[in-house]
């Protein structure tokens, strides 16, 4: 292999980083370079391409490292040693988050290359909505700035937007137009040309990690009442897709409450292209807007209370009016609770 050709590091840490790092190999800006992959994902039968690298490099899922700290050890070691002889050359990183460890550490290394440039692409709603300084933020960041330290393994503070749009020369997206005005000369569009075959009657229930962020009896609770919507909602087929992060427990519940159990690993942006419902229902899932922005009116897409993700770090009341704010302009429609319920209120998107 050549190393005279300039590098494209592409890194990827969720299903949908990968899906969409593989539709941006393709992107002419990429042509004549060399494209390596870098990630931590393995999703077999979501009939990616392993081809189009040059150099694939596929790290142990996350489950396997013995917490975050080992999680920025192993980033750091991998990126040092898939750098090493390249550092006379001009780069790109091609990231989403620039949080996540293998990203941070790859941002932390090549920034010191000749010609750098960062690259961000789409990570859900933070790809619209800048995440912004909160005290649950500011501790979350100093704490991983000290804690790697001490296992030398250095966190590089990104700021309160995760994505590291303020530092990227390029942002990708699928609607620039929703693109904050500051970064909006940056914006370049993502295609919406996939097709879907006739849409089923049904619904998709998207699962979220509040478990990671609310009380397991309020999580619980909340997902009771999610599941409770999606039954009155729609006819046909009942699924239901955990998120990756989320809890066991989760799969039991919507058992119980007779949906099927998507096991798939393809993100749903994926999966949707072989198995379209009429219905997609979620807190507030980014996959509500990149189905509504890829397949418009072929999928109905609903978030359900979403202010319950005020629990996320990063998630300001002034954020989630913005969010709201892009669900109505996607045509995401918002429902504040079930039918019957005192405080029900649907808002219809678009």
């Amino acid at each position: 292999m050549s190393h005279a050709k300039s590098l494209a590091l592409f890194v990827a840490q969720t299903p949908f980083q990968l899906f969409v790092v593989h539709e941006l190999a393709a992107h002419p800006n990429y042509a004549g370079r060399e494209k390596v992959l870098l990630t931590d994902v393995k999703v077999p039968g979501c009939g990616l391409d392993g081809s189009i690298w040059d150099e694939l490099v596929q790290l142990e899922p996350p489950q396997a490292a013995r917490g975050p700290l080992k999680r920025f050890q192993n980033a750091h070691r991998a990126v040092r040693a898939l750098l090493a002889g390249r550092y006379k050359r001009e780069s790109a990183l091609i990231a989403a988050n620039l949080e996540h460890p293998l990203s941070n550490a790859s941002y932390a290394h090549l920034r010191r290359f000749p010609g750098f440039q960062l690259h961000v692409y789409p990570e859900g709603l933070a790809n619209l909505v800048p995440t912004r300084w909160t005290p649950k933020r500011v501790i979350n960041q100093a704490g991983k700035w000290v804690l790697t330290r001490l296992v030398g393994a250095p966190f590089t503070v990104v700021g309160a937007d995760l994505t590291g749009s303020r530092f990227a020369e390029r942002i990708y997206t699928y609607a620039p137009e929703l693109i904050p005005a500051p970064f909006r000369g940056r914006a370049v569009a993502l295609s919406h040309t996939a097709q879907l075959p006739p849409v089923e009657p049904g619904v998709l229930v998207l699962g979220q990690d509040l478990d990671r962020f609310l009380p397991n009896e309020r999580a619980e609770r909340e997902l009771v009442s999610l599941l409770m919507f999606a039954r009155e909602r729609a006819a046909g087929r009942r699924l239901y897709k955990p998120h990756h992060h989320e809890a066991p427990w989760g799969r039991k519940l919507a058992r119980s409450l007779g949906f099927e159990i998507i096991e798939s690993p393809c993100p749903v942006e994926l999966w949707l292209r072989s198995q379209p419902v009429s219905h997609l229902v979620s807190f507030g899932s980014s996959a509500l807007v990149h189905v509504r922005m890829m397949y418009g009116d072929r999928v109905e897409a609903l978030a359900y209370k979403p202010r319950v993700l005020q629990a996320v770090p990063g998630t300001s009341p002034a954020r989630m009016k913005e969010i709201l704010t892009v669900f109505e302009q996607v045509g995401v429609c918002v429902a504040e609770g079930i039918p019957g319920d005192i405080g029900y209120n649907e808002t219809p998107g678009g």
